[in-house]
């Protein structure tokens, strides 16, 4: 008996060789690659983050904050008034760039804007003096596209201006779900 324990101890204690050291290596380079691919698909096709630049979205989202899209919500749904979308947009470089606002109008929806006005379907919403902008009214949102205004209407630029204009759905990358940074003002969004 005390001769196997010694023959087990001997076969346990190999010295570890080049081959051993490859191989345990080798794994934990498979093991980053198959996390780093994850990581990749999630980012890219599910969740992303996004840097807040500028106050248009005041006070919901300030400058400097960051937050988290939801890239999978329109794949099962279409985007309802209220969401809070970012957005692909061409600036006047023609450089795309990611633009977060708050859908007003739907498909199907008119849009006026009357004396600081504004009307949806000839509803009057209670918001603060709204400037028209350079669009003309009224405005009948077509299919597939939306009627979108930053919170702080004094501050953005959104669907009153024709730089902006009604956005497709097409170029809707996503619906903000959650604001992660700063951390003590985390915040669901529906």
């Amino acid at each position: 008996m005390k001769t196997d324990k010694k023959i087990l101890k001997s076969l346990n204690k190999k010295p570890k060789t080049l081959f051993f050291w490859r191989g345990y290596i080798l794994d934990w380079v498979i093991d980053i690659a198959i996390a780093g691919l994850i990581v990749y698909i999630i980012t890219t096709f599910a969740f992303q983050n996004m840097y807040v630049a500028g106050n248009s979205m005041s006070p919901t989202f300030k400058n400097g904050e960051t937050v988290l899209i939801n890239k999978l919500t329109y794949l099962i749904k279409t985007p309802e008034r209220h969401d809070i979308v970012t957005f692909r947009h061409l600036d006047p470089e023609k450089n795309e760039i990611s633009i977060v606002k708050r859908i007003f109008g739907i498909p199907g929806d008119e849009i006026k804007i009357i004396n600081g006005n504004l009307y949806i379907n000839n509803e009057m919403l209670d918001l603060p003096d709204i400037d028209p902008g350079n669009m003309h009214y009224p405005i009948i949102v077509p299919k597939d596209s939306y009627f979108v205004l930053g919170d702080n209407c004094g501050e953005s630029m959104d669907s009153r201006h024709k730089e902006i204009g009604l956005v497709s759905e097409n170029n809707i990358e996503g619906k903000i779900f959650m604001k992660v940074w700063p951390f003590w003002k985390m915040e669901f969004y529906r």
